[in-house]
């Protein structure tokens, strides 16, 4: 297999057809389909399951996509370092956020780390459902919550404790005193990944309470943040999420003493991968900045 190969086969794979492939690589359908039985013969699996009307990768499939994509940045990469870049810091960073962070940080720092290095091309895609690692064509996916993929290596970029948050006007009219009437109170919160948030836990202290809620619920952290600047209710969100709404008094923390639990705040990337220099130096210029971030 060459370097040709590699490429069309990435091609199919995050295509949504033969013909699709085919226009991006410049090579007509029957050309592609070829080449695609030229490599299962030699790999001696199907790597594609097609149809006249759809087409999907194998699981051996995603797992050739994986070795293909290791190839061409490998070889881009070394490409790179023969040209002797002046700083090493260029060329596509593609990146996948939530929608809240990605809004209110990562948007506005990737455009900070593209001003410092001119020769980096960024691509953000926004999204609160998690990015598939390498099979999405991200470079690097922040997420919330602990790392549980051996496939992918992390950096931490800072750890977030979730909090009750509501309109300073919302707080006048209820005047919650303890965590437990939220059980009573309009509540908000994220449907993440099909799993409610309606298991509130806050600590104080030695002190626990969980909370039974039955909230407003959405799977866009965004739109769960505008319902509470809206009024709706009272919110349980990451503190990273609301920190500027908080500072500019759009919102009030509701129990101060009391807290949830720290979420980490990762920057995952594919394992295995040979990591280019615009990668490395984008995720430690997102860690230092999210350091600040959190320090307020």
């Amino acid at each position: 297999m060459n370097l040709e190969d590699a490429h069309l086969f990435v091609a199919v794979a995050t295509a949504d057809s033969l013909s699709g492939a085919a226009r991006r690589i410049g090579r007509s359908p029957a050309a592609v389909s070829a080449a695609l039985k030229r490599l299962e013969a030699l790999t001696e699996v199907r790597l594609v399951q097609r149809s006249t009307r759809s087409m999907s990768l194998t699981p051996e499939g995603r797992d050739f996509q994986h070795t293909c994509q290791v190839l061409i940045d490998t070889w881009e990469e070394g490409r790179r370092r023969m040209r002797g870049a002046r700083d090493g810091v260029s060329g596509p960073v593609r990146i996948s956020a939530p929608v809240d962070i990605a809004h209110q940080h990562v948007a506005g720092l990737a455009a900070e780390f593209v001003a410092q290095h001119p020769g980096v091309q960024v691509t953000l895609h926004v999204a609160d459902a998690w990015a598939s690692l390498p099979g999405d064509d991200v470079d690097v996916a922040i997420r919330y919550g602990r790392l549980d993929d051996s496939t992918l290596v992390g950096t931490r970029l800072g750890g977030a404790e979730r909090m009750v948050v509501a309109t300073p006007g919302l707080v006048d009219t209820t005047q919650p005193e303890h965590p437990r009437q939220l059980g009573e109170l309009p509540t908000l919160a994220w449907l993440a990944h099909e799993q409610p948030f309606t298991r509130w836990t806050l600590n104080r202290r030695r002190e626990a309470v969980t909370v039974e809620t039955q909230p407003l619920l959405c799977g866009d952290g965004a739109v769960v943040r505008r319902w509470c600047l809206d009024g709706l209710g009272f919110a349980w969100k990451s503190r990273i999420d609301v920190i500027d709404d908080l500072r500019a008094s759009r919102l009030v923390d509701v129990f101060p003493d009391w807290r949830g639990e720290a979420i980490p705040i990762t920057a995952l990337m594919p394992a295995g991968r040979m990591r280019a220099v615009r990668v490395q130096a984008l995720v430690e210029h997102l860690r230092r900045r999210f350091r600040v971030l959190l320090s307020r």
